[in-house]
């Protein structure tokens, strides 16, 4: 059957690019970011040498198949949730072409680069300035999401890429989309999904740092919104992950 594709960006080789990462040789060259069970995450190179993020999912179960033929597979999910982004002026990783190549699916999009809030925090090191520009750029794309909309379910620190502006401030680039929903919006529990997963990796952020994300984020009644905030948390359980994200891009 071959490559099939099934969304394509703007200006896009339909097939080019699908036809190079699903050959053997591309993948024994690229980098493997993730492996967990049936997805792969590579970083590699297109056909013009700039580096691209590989989702690669196999659909074993008949339920995966059916949703892939119905355009509602997690690689699905993430292309739309990028253009939904991308249409309300919020950064993120753009999608490039997702294709299906018998029993497997297959996402491309363009590599971003700078270190997650998640390795910022683990490795530490950062000025107190970077470090409340940073946690202020997060709120502020939690408003943005909000504003416009929208609601993350999966909003943790790993999928949030640190990158500078052209006015040299740090800003946010969500680089995994797959959780991204038309709604009522849910800034609160947003914060709260990227406060677990560093508590989790056992970097958590001072509260002060916290504080200020949320007023940038929510500049209502900060002191309930905490409140609520540490009751998300505290309902959540082991925040512990299964695989550590902080050694995943490097």
């Amino acid at each position: 059957m071959g490559v099939r594709v099934l969304r394509q960006a703007d200006g896009e080789d339909e097939r080019s690019l699908g036809a190079l990462v699903a050959t053997e040789q591309w993948r024994h060259a690229a980098q493997i970011l993730k492996d967990d069970r049936d997805t792969t995450v590579y970083r590699g190179v297109d056909d013009a040498g700039l580096p691209i993020v590989v989702k690669r999912m196999v659909m074993r179960s008949v339920r995966r198949k059916i949703t892939s033929r119905l355009g509602w597979s997690r690689l699905a999910r993430q292309w739309r949730g990028s253009e939904l982004l991308q249409a309300a002026g919020i950064a993120t990783a753009p999608c490039r072409v997702l294709f299906r190549d018998r029993h497997i699916e297959t996402l491309v999009l363009d590599w971003v680069d700078g270190a997650t809030v998640a390795e910022c925090c683990a490795h530490g090191g950062l000025s107190v300035r970077d470090e409340h520009a940073i946690t202020t750029a997060i709120g502020v794309q939690v408003m943005a999401i909000s504003r416009a909309g929208m609601f993350n379910r999966d909003h943790k620190a790993s999928n949030l890429v640190v990158r500078l502006r052209e006015n040299y401030e740090p800003g946010i680039v969500l680089i995994d989309t797959v959780g991204i929903r038309k709604g009522q919006p849910s800034a609160l529990t947003m914060l709260a999904k990227t406060m677990i997963e560093l508590i989790g990796i056992g970097a958590p952020p001072r509260r002060t740092l916290c504080m200020r994300a949320l007023k940038a984020a929510y500049p209502k009644d900060t002191k309930s919104a905490w409140r609520a905030i540490a009751g998300i948390i505290y309902a959540h359980g082991d925040p512990a992950p299964k695989i550590s994200p902080v050694s995943l891009r490097q």
